[in-house]
């Protein structure tokens, strides 16, 4: 972070959905162009359940 300033929380949980938000269009964007690529989905779903556990640790709904 520019400044070398902490991250807040509101930060946190911004870029948590943000990311949330892409995992998801991709692994949308996937299943449509590619639903053979197994590896890629499977890996997409892990993160996606990463980034949800994480803002579910934050407090936030998911």
């Amino acid at each position: 972070m520019v400044g070398g300033g902490k991250m807040t929380r509101e930060r946190w949980v911004a870029k948590a959905r943000a990311t949330l938000r892409l995992l998801e269009s991709k692994l949308e964007e996937v299943r449509e162009i590619d639903p053979a690529n197994r590896e890629l989905i499977h890996y997409l779903e892990e993160n996606i359940v990463k980034v949800k556990e994480f803002l579910r640790s934050l407090g936030e709904d998911v």
